[in-house]
């Protein structure tokens, strides 16, 4: 499977779509995160994989179709977001603990 360029800049975004979180639950989607900006998923069919890349601003780009062609964010970018957002979540209420 052939990796596609990114889409641009101006193609990021950062509105979470709850139905494409449910499609990517549903369809068994799997992500996981290669570097802070950086993430990996795999496609509905289990397949093909995918590269999502995050934003400061809370945006995601996606390799896939939906992700390079649509207005908002592909289910791949959601559950980025999501799980990225749940990760820092966690880590900043766990940073003061003392072990």
């Amino acid at each position: 499977m052939a990796i596609t360029t990114m889409p641009t800049d101006t193609q990021a975004t950062s509105i979470l779509d709850a139905a494409a979180l449910l499609r990517a639950v549903a369809q068994g989607i799997k992500a996981r995160r290669l570097s802070s900006t950086e993430w990996e998923t795999t496609s509905s069919s289990g397949q093909g994989r995918y590269t999502v890349l995050l934003d400061a601003d809370g945006g995601a780009r996606c390799t896939c179709k939906a992700g390079q062609y649509a207005r908002f964010a592909c289910k791949h970018a959601t559950l980025v977001q999501v799980l990225a957002r749940v990760l820092d979540d966690n880590r900043e209420q766990t940073d003061d603990l003392p072990f």
